[in-house]
């Protein structure tokens, strides 16, 4: 091979594939900025939620408070509690459904196991769904039509003895 083919020829091919390589690894580099700022931004954005009292009267009398935040609109129940680190015992998020409906959810970017009480228009729970799996894309569904949907922190039902037929009221 001549010296003139080198430089004319194998020189700028190597250039242009060093050049390509720096390009993609900057690219994956950039790529991976972009989808950390994007889950941050998700995290940094969380709805500004409506906070209300509310209660769960067991069929032995007891009474359990909490402070719950109201996921009413559209937006806010897409919501949810996604990328939450963490659930105080005492707080929980409330989902309204007009009219009743067969309420479906499910635990998609959600990091914390929940308790969830399917709620009949007069308040008795008629269906629960505990500890569900965190990030799960399996659907969790009310066998009947239910006018709201209580997510509390996993395990809430078994600590306070909640059952079906218990009483629930927004305060």
């Amino acid at each position: 091979m001549s010296l003139l083919f080198v430089r004319l020829i194998l020189l700028p091919v190597g250039v242009c594939f060093a050049l390509l390589t720096l390009s993609v690894f900057a690219y994956a580099e950039i790529h991976a900025a972009m989808a950390a700022d994007s889950q941050s931004s998700s995290l940094r954005l969380q709805p500004n939620f409506t906070t209300a009292p509310l209660s769960i009267t067991t069929q032995d009398g007891k009474r359990h408070d909490f402070e719950v935040e109201l996921a009413i609109t559209l937006k806010e129940q897409r919501h949810g509690l996604m990328y939450r680190k963490h659930l105080p015992q005492d707080r929980g998020m409330l989902f309204e459904n007009r009219p009743p409906k067969r309420a479906i959810m499910w635990m998609k970017n959600t990091l914390i196991p929940l308790d969830m009480l399917f709620i009949h228009a007069d308040g008795r729970i008629v269906y629960m769904a505990e500890n569900t799996k965190p990030m799960s894309e399996k659907l969790i569904k009310s066998p009947f039509m239910v006018r709201y949907v209580l997510e509390l922190a996993g395990g809430t039902v078994a600590r306070l003895g909640l059952s079906l037929g218990d009483r629930v009221t927004l305060e």
